[in-house]
């Protein structure tokens, strides 16, 4: 996700738009969330 924001801000950067506010979002709390989840998922798959 982070990655995909930095690209998104240089390219706005090139097309001389203004910075896109990402700060809504939490990458690194997405990222958290999303490591969990998937660990939950992968422990109810193996009983």
């Amino acid at each position: 996700m982070k990655y995909y924001a930095s690209v998104i801000q240089k390219l706005r950067k090139e097309l001389d738009l203004p910075p896109a506010n990402f700060s809504h979002l939490d990458i690194d709390e997405a990222i958290k969330k999303g490591k969990s989840s998937k660990n939950k998922n992968n422990l109810n798959h193996s009983r």
